[in-house]
């Protein structure tokens, strides 16, 4: 919910003092901190490591929420969750995402996500291809 291609315009952004985007500049800094929980379930694969037996597309459903703040040393962070304010707060996002290992060379991945201090934004899908499973 919050990969820096994700911003299209402007318009969903806290103008901050010094006039740029408060939603973007969250994730920018020399300092960071980051924390992320998954659940994970192995649909599809092997009768040993998956819940239904099909080992020609292995594939696993994964609840997550994650959770980053990034820095300076210039601008200290605000501990606080807040959804629509101009201060570098950290970022949380939850969502759901399914995984698909296509003949073990790369896995695709398909996302629902819900990046909570992005409110123009709003929930949407995405996938991206990652090099491992």
């Amino acid at each position: 919910g919050y990969s820096f291609s994700s911003f299209d315009s402007f318009n969903e952004c806290t103008v901050t003092q010094q006039g740029t985007c408060a939603e973007y500049d969250r994730l920018r800094g020399s300092r960071i901190a980051l924390a992320s929980a998954e659940l994970r379930i192995p649909l599809f694969g092997t009768e040993q490591f998956g819940l239904i037996n099909f080992p020609y597309l292995p594939t696993e459903v994964s609840l997550f929420a994650d959770a980053g703040l990034a820095w300076t040393a210039d601008q200290a962070p605000v501990l606080k969750f807040e959804r629509e304010t101009p201060d570098r707060v950290p970022v949380f996002s939850a969502g759901v995402t399914t995984r698909f290992n296509l003949f073990g060379y790369t896995v695709l991945e398909i996302f629902y996500a819900k990046p909570y201090q992005r409110p123009g934004k709003g929930s949407h899908f995405g996938f991206q291809i990652v090099p491992g499973w």
